[in-house]
This record gives structure tokens, C-alpha cells and sequence, in this order.
């Protein structure tokens, strides 16, 4: 005898299905690639074999004034490109808000040019591609 699911339970089970690949991939490249890193982490690693060694792989590169230089270098990186960044975006924002053309001409021109130079210069390399009379593809088909 075959039970019927509800409504409900149906939706449910809709709702876990569209979500179940998503939830997979996740499982797979993001959830297990930090366990197996902070496994392999408490490991000493040698070609044929590895062997437990705790924490004191963090000892190590703690103690390394190297690391710490390298720690103190993205600290000021990431502090001043997310300054800078926020400073540039109240900048934009004040500029487009403020609705002097001259600033708001500005703003457009710098948003659309890399659309223009990107479209020019792929129009270029497709001109060199295609021409009939000394195109590359021309050239190799003949």
C-alpha cells in the first residue's frame, strides 16, 4: 500500500531538490577542501608517509618573522585598498548625485570607456582575423 505525501511534504521535497546540487558542490569543493587543509595542517608530510606533529606546524610559522612581515604586508594592503575603494565609491556617488555635468560626464566617460576600448580593440583583432585580402584565417586557408 502506497502513502500519499502531503502537500506540504511534497513542496519540501521540491524545495531540497533544487537546493541538493548546490548543497553538493558546496560539500565537495568548499566544506571538505578546509577539513582535509586543517587535517593535513597537524601533519609533517614526507614523501612516503606523513606523521602527527599537533600544532607545531603553527609554532613554526608563527615563530618565522618572514610570516609575520607577510602577515603585516596584506593587513596594510587589504586596509588601504578597502580605504581606497571606499573613498573612490562616496566619490563616484557624490559626483553622479550631484548632477554638475561636467562631473557626471566625467563618471560616464570613465564607466564607458573600457567598454569602447575593449569593443575596438576586439573589432581590430577580428579585422586582422577576417580581412579578405591579408587575414590571418585567409592566409592559413589558402
Amino acid at each position: 500500500m502506497k502513502k500519499k505525501l502531503s502537500k506540504q511534504a511534497r513542496e519540501d521535497l521540491t524545495g531540497y531538490s533544487f537546493i541538493a546540487p548546490q548543497i553538493l558542490l558546496f560539500l565537495v569543493f568548499i566544506l571538505y577542501p578546509i577539513f582535509e587543509g586543517m587535517r593535513m595542517s597537524m601533519f609533517k608530510i614526507k614523501f612516503f608517509g606523513e606523521k602527527f606533529v599537533g600544532f607545531q606546524n603553527y609554532v613554526t610559522i608563527f615563530n618565522d618573522p618572514v610570516f609575520i612581515k607577510s602577515i603585516i604586508n596584506t593587513l596594510i594592503f587589504v586596509v588601504a585598498i578597502v580605504g581606497l575603494t571606499v573613498v573612490f565609491s562616496i566619490f563616484v556617488a557624490a559626483t553622479v548625485f550631484d548632477k554638475n555635468p561636467k562631473f557626471v560626464f566625467f563618471i560616464r566617460t570613465s564607466y564607458y570607456m573600457p567598454v569602447m576600448v575593449s569593443m575596438v580593440v576586439m573589432s581590430m583583432v577580428w579585422n586582422f582575423l577576417l580581412n579578405p585580402a591579408n587575414g590571418l584565417i585567409n592566409y592559413l586557408l589558402r
